[in-house]
């Protein structure tokens, strides 16, 4: 049984820290920061390498990166970006998967090959702190401009200044969408 002290606590926590829930579309209801709505970019930045081409071609200053949606990091303008070659849960084989976002009808291996994180940094280098992103959801096609960077132990990050959805996947409408 949960205490009521317990309860209001959480129920106050979740609000203070803009716990506002998505819709049924899993479009969150909160609004963005101002700095997040900054990275919506209203035109197409053009030619996009993929994913799995980015990494192969390494750190670059400039870059434009096309892939998918994956996993959204609550609170931040952070998400990690998935090459869209590989295909997400129910996308070939319809297995009726209630969260097809998390790849998990694929190997952890593959999932971490064809994966870069994305951060949205303010000048000092900190990630943006948002109670959602701009309109975008698990899965979302997107194009995503900035600066790729590879850290001494090989690992990437894409330091994103502007993201340009593509196209958003018809999905069932009983999904679970993440909170």
């Amino acid at each position: 049984m949960i205490r009521p002290s317990l309860l209001t606590f959480t129920l106050s926590l979740l609000t203070a820290c803009g716990g506002g829930g998505s819709d049924s579309d899993g479009i969150p209801t909160t609004p963005p920061s101002a700095a997040a709505q900054a990275l919506v970019l209203r035109e197409d930045p053009g030619a996009a390498k993929s994913v799995t081409d980015a990494r192969a071609a390494g750190a670059a200053d400039a870059v434009v990166i096309e892939g998918r949606i994956r996993e959204i990091t609550p609170g931040f303008a952070a998400f990690r970006l998935i090459d869209e070659q590989l295909p997400y849960c129910g996308q070939e084989c319809k297995d009726g998967c209630r969260t097809p976002w998390d790849y998990c009808c694929e190997q952890s291996d593959t999932i971490s090959a064809n994966l870069i994180p994305v951060e949205a940094v303010d000048a000092s280098g900190k990630t943006i702190a948002t109670p959602a992103l701009p309109d975008l959801r698990n899965l979302d096609k997107v194009k995503v401009k900035g600066k790729l960077t590879v850290d001494e132990r090989g690992n990437f990050k894409l330091l994103a200044s502007g993201i340009y959805r593509v196209e958003r996947p018809q999905l069932p409408g009983d999904l679970l969408w993440p909170q």
